[in-house]
C-alpha cells in the first residue's frame, strides 16, 4: 500500500498533466547539450537508463517501453500501468516521460493517460505519444509536445492507431490508423506540428507501412513523405497527399516479397485494369515466377495464381494457354470460379 500511494503521488491523479521537473543539469531546448557530463557518469550513477528498448527513471520509479531519437540524445518512455495497479482498468494511470539522455535529466513528464502504447521523438526533443483506450472500444489519441513539455497538437481517433512517426527536425508527424467502421479507420495523416494542423488525410495507397521518412529542404519545408515497406521498398507522397509512385509500387508488389503476396498483387492489378494487354503480359511473367517459388502445399494461392494467369492470357488472345491455366486452377480448387469461362473457351475452340 505504501508503494502504491508513493507511485500515485509521483505520477499525479486522473487529469492529464505535463510537468517540467526542476533539474540543474537540464538545458533550455535551444542550447546544445554537452556530452561530457553524461560520458563521465558511471552506469550505476545514472538516474535514467535505456537498455533493450526499456527506459527506467530511478527518481520517478518509472519503467516503460522507450524510443530514442536519431541523434541518440532524447528518449521517450511510455508506461501504461503502474506496478500493483492492474485492477484500475478504467483509470488514467498511464504516463510518459521525455529524457535528455546525454545529460541524464528528465525534461517533461506527462501523466493522466489511459494507455500510452507508442511514441516517437525528434532530434530537437519534440515528441508524439499514442494514448490508447481500454476495453473493446476502438479509439486513441495522438498528442505532440516540444522538449519543454508544451503541447503542440492533439488528435482523437475513433480507431486504433497502428503506428506513427516524426521527422528528425520535429516539424512533421505522421499517423496511420487501423481498420474501423467509421471515418477514422484506415487513414494516413500528415501533420505540421509547428502550425498544429493537418497537411493531408487519406486512405493509404500502399496499405500499412512499417516505417516513415521525411525529406525536408534546407528551409525546413517538407518535400515529400516516404512510407517504407520492409519487403518491397520505399514510396513517396507529396506534402498535399498525392501518391507519387503508383507505377513503382505496382511493379515492386509484383516482383518483391512473398510469392503469395505477389499473386494477390497480380489479381488486384488485373481487376483494376481488366482491358490492359500490356499489363496482362507483365502479369503473366510475374505470375510464372511467383508460382515457381510458391510452396507446394499452398494449393489455395496456386489456384488463384492459375486463375489470374488464365484471365491475363485470355486478354492477350492466347485462348489455348488460358484454357490450360483455367483447367489447372479447377483441378486445384473446383470452386475457383472459372467454370463459365472454361465452357466458353472450349466452345470457341483453338
Amino acid at each position: 500500500m505504501f508503494l502504491k500511494r508513493l507511485l500515485t503521488g509521483l505520477f499525479g491523479g486522473r487529469p492529464q498533466r505535463v510537468t517540467t521537473p526542476a533539474n540543474p543539469s537540464a538545458r533550455p531546448s535551444g542550447e546544445t547539450a554537452s556530452t561530457q557530463p553524461a560520458a563521465r557518469l558511471k552506469k550505476a550513477d545514472r538516474d535514467t537508463r535505456f537498455d533493450h528498448s526499456v527506459l527506467t527513471v530511478g527518481s520517478l520509479r518509472f519503467i516503460g517501453q522507450g524510443v530514442r531519437s536519431p541523434n541518440k540524445r532524447w528518449v521517450v518512455g511510455c508506461s501504461d500501468r503502474l506496478p500493483g495497479m492492474n485492477h484500475r482498468l478504467n483509470e488514467r494511470d498511464g504516463s510518459a516521460v521525455l529524457v535528455d539522455y546525454l545529460e541524464d535529466s528528465v525534461l517533461a513528464r506527462l501523466t493522466g493517460l489511459y494507455r500510452p502504447m507508442d511514441a516517437a521523438v525528434a532530434d530537437d526533443g519534440t515528441f508524439v505519444v499514442n494514448d490508447a483506450n481500454f476495453g473493446n472500444q476502438l479509439s486513441g489519441e495522438v498528442q505532440a509536445f516540444n522538449s519543454k513539455g508544451s503541447k503542440l497538437f492533439a488528435r482523437k481517433y475513433k480507431a486504433n492507431v497502428y503506428n506513427l512517426g516524426i521527422s528528425k527536425c520535429g516539424c512533421y508527424a505522421v499517423v496511420q490508423t487501423a481498420n474501423s467502421d467509421n471515418q477514422d479507420g484506415h487513414l494516413l495523416e500528415l501533420f505540421d506540428l509547428q502550425q498544429g494542423s493537418p497537411m493531408f488525410s487519406r486512405t493509404p495507397a500502399t496499405g500499412w507501412a512499417d516505417q516513415y521518412s521525411f525529406v525536408v529542404d534546407d528551409h525546413g519545408s517538407l518535400k515529400h513523405l516516404t512510407v517504407i515497406h520492409k519487403d518491397i521498398g520505399r514510396f513517396s507522397y507529396s506534402p498535399e497527399g498525392e501518391f507519387l509512385e503508383a507505377r513503382s509500387y505496382q511493379k515492386a508488389r509484383l516482383e518483391k516479397g512473398a510469392p503469395e503476396m505477389r499473386i494477390h498483387a497480380a489479381k488486384e492489378a488485373l481487376k483494376a485494369d481488366p482491358k490492359n494487354q500490356e499489363l496482362a503480359r507483365e502479369l503473366v511473367d510475374a505470375l510464372d515466377i511467383a508460382l515457381r517459388e510458391l510452396a507446394g502445399e499452398r494449393t489455395d494461392h496456386r489456384a488463384t495464381g492459375m486463375r489470374v494467369k488464365g484471365e491475363a492470357l485470355e486478354l492477350m488472345g492466347r485462348s489455348s494457354d488460358a484454357l490450360a491455366a483455367y483447367e489447372a486452377a479447377v483441378k486445384l480448387n473446383p470452386r475457383i470460379g472459372v467454370a463459365k469461362r472454361l465452357v466458353a473457351l472450349k466452345k470457341r475452340g483453338p
